[in-house]
C-alpha cells in the first residue's frame, strides 16, 4: 500500500507541476468547427497514436471542411507518467467544454477515464457529444450490481451524450454463441468461469443467445483462477454432450491450460481476455488450433471493402501500423461526427449548429452510419445496435482474423 501511495503522490505532483509550468498543451487550431479527441497519446505503448492519425485522415478526406465552414481536429492527451489518468481527462474535457467551436469529442481510451469524463461533458446546459471507439465497460451505459456508478449518475443533465461503437463487454458472449451455431454448426456447450460476477455476465449473454438459436449451455462451473486440473469438469462436460467449452479467464491465470485437457474434437472458445494472446496458444499445446475467440474490434486491413481507406492511411502514415486495435474504429467515429454535424448544419438552415443539435443528430433513430468497420445505429443508451465485433481462430499456432460477426 505504501508503494501505491507513493505512486499516486508522484502522479498528482506531476499534475500540480504541469499546472504551474508554462502551458505546453496544444492550442486549438484555427477553424469554425472543431472535432476534438482526448486519448492517451503518450502512454507507454503508444497505442492511441494510430487512432489520432485515423481521425486526421477522416478530416483530410473531407478537405478540412463541412459545407462552407472550416473544420479542424484538436487532439488532447490524457496521459500522465505514461498512463491515462482520470484527472487529466477531466482537465481536458473542461477545456473542450469552454470552446464553443468543439461540437464533438472522440475518446477516451480506457473506460475508467470515460467514467470521469462523461459527467463533465454531460453537464447542463449544453451536453457535449462523446463518441468512443474503445470503451467496453458495460457500466458506462447499463447499470449493473457491480458498477462503480449507475449509468444515470454519469448523466447529470438527465439525457445521454455518450455513444460507442465498441460493445459492452458481455455482448462478446452473444457473438460467440451466434458464431458457434451459425458458422460452426454446433449447439451444445459448457462454460468455465474464473472471473466471478463479471464472467457470469458474459456467460448469461452466451447462454441466452445460444438458447435463442436452438442450442443449450449444458454445464457451468465456477473455478478458482490459477486452476490447472480441469479433468473432472471435462468429464462432466463430455457426459452432458458438450461440443465446445466457453472459458472466462486469463492466460495469466492459466485458463487456456483447459484447452489441452479437452476431449478430441471439442472446441475452446473465449473472449478478448485471451484472444490474440500468444501465451494462450502455448498453454493449449496441441489443442491450440481448436481455439476461437472474440475481439471487440474489427481489423479493417483484413476487409476487402476497406482497402482504399487502408491504403490511404498507409501512404499518409507509413510509420504506424494501420492494423493496431481500434485504429479504424476511431476513423469511423470521426466520420460519424462529421456526418452528424453536416446533418445538423442542414437542419439549421446552413448555419453552425449548437451542441444539442449535434447530439440529436448522432442519436437520431433513422441514422445508419456506414463505416469501414461496420454500419452503426445507436440505441437509447448510446450503444451501437450492431457493435464492433470480430472472431479469431488459431491457425498454424497463430491467432488469425476470421470475420466480423454481426449481432443484428
Amino acid at each position: 500500500m505504501k508503494g501505491l501511495g507513493l505512486c499516486l503522490t508522484f502522479v498528482f505532483a506531476l499534475i500540480a507541476c504541469e499546472s504551474s509550468a508554462p502551458n505546453t498543451t496544444p492550442q486549438p487550431p484555427v477553424a469554425d468547427i472543431l472535432i476534438a479527441s482526448d486519448m492517451p497519446i503518450t502512454d507507454f505503448d503508444g497505442s492511441a497514436v494510430p487512432w489520432q492519425h485515423a481521425i486526421q485522415l477522416a478530416l483530410d478526406q473531407h478537405h478540412g471542411k463541412i459545407g462552407r465552414f472550416k473544420l479542424a481536429y484538436w487532439s488532447l492527451d490524457d496521459t500522465v507518467a505514461g498512463a491515462a489518468l482520470q484527472e487529466k481527462g477531466i482537465q481536458n474535457l473542461e477545456r473542450l467544454q469552454d470552446d464553443h467551436r468543439v461540437l464533438g469529442v472522440i475518446g477516451s481510451g480506457p473506460s475508467y477515464v470515460a467514467a470521469a469524463e462523461i459527467p463533465i461533458a454531460n453537464a447542463n446546459p449544453v451536453p457535449l457529444v462523446i463518441l468512443s471507439p474503445s470503451n467496453t465497460r458495460a457500466c458506462l451505459t447499463r447499470s449493473q450490481p457491480a458498477c462503480y456508478a449507475a449509468a444515470d449518475e454519469l448523466r447529470p443533465s438527465g439525457r445521454n451524450n455518450f455513444f460507442r461503437i465498441a460493445p459492452p463487454e458481455p455482448l462478446q458472449g452473444a457473438a460467440m454463441a451466434r458464431y458457434l451455431v451459425q458458422h460452426l454448426n454446433l449447439r451444445r456447450a459448457a462454460a468455465i468461469n474464473e472471473m466471478g460476477d463479471d464472467g457470469m455476465a458474459y456467460i448469461d449473454s452466451f447462454s441466452d443467445q445460444l438458447a435463442q438459436l436452438g442450442g443449450e449451455l449444458v454445464l457451468t462451473k465456477a473455478l478458482d483462477s490459477g486452476t490447472m486440473d480441469f479433468s473432472e469438469f471435462m468429464a462432466n462436460a463430455r457426459a452432458k454432450g458438450a461440443q465446445a467449452i466457453y472459458a472466462l479467464g486469463s492466460p495469466d491465470d492459466k485458463v487456456c491450460v483447459a484447452a489441452s485437457q479437452m476431449s478430441p474434437g471439442m472446441l475452446f472458445l473465449g473472449t478478448d481476455n485471451f484472444t490474440l494472446a500468444p501465451l494462450c496458444v502455448k498453454q493449449a499445446g496441441d489443442a491450440a488450433n481448436n481455439m476461437f475467440g472474440t475481439l471487440a474490434d474489427v481489423d479493417a486491413t483484413q476487409l476487402p471493402d476497406a482497402k482504399k481507406v487502408v491504403d490511404e492511411y498507409r501512404t499518409k502514415y507509413p510509420a504506424t501500423d494501420p492494423g493496431s486495435i481500434y485504429t479504424f474504429a476511431a476513423y469511423d467515429c470521426a466520420n460519424i461526427l462529421i456526418d452528424a454535424i453536416e446533418y445538423a448544419i442542414n437542419a439549421n438552415n446552413g448555419e453552425i449548429p449548437k451542441r444539442i443539435d449535434v447530439l440529436n443528430a448522432v442519436a437520431r433513430a433513422n441514422a445508419r452510419y456506414r463505416g469501414v468497420t461496420g454500419t452503426y445505429t445507436f440505441d437509447a443508451n448510446g450503444d451501437a445496435k450492431d457493435p464492433l465485433m470480430s472472431v479469431y481462430q488459431v491457425k498454424g499456432g497463430q491467432w488469425t482474423f476470421v470475420q466480423r460477426i454481426d449481432l443484428v
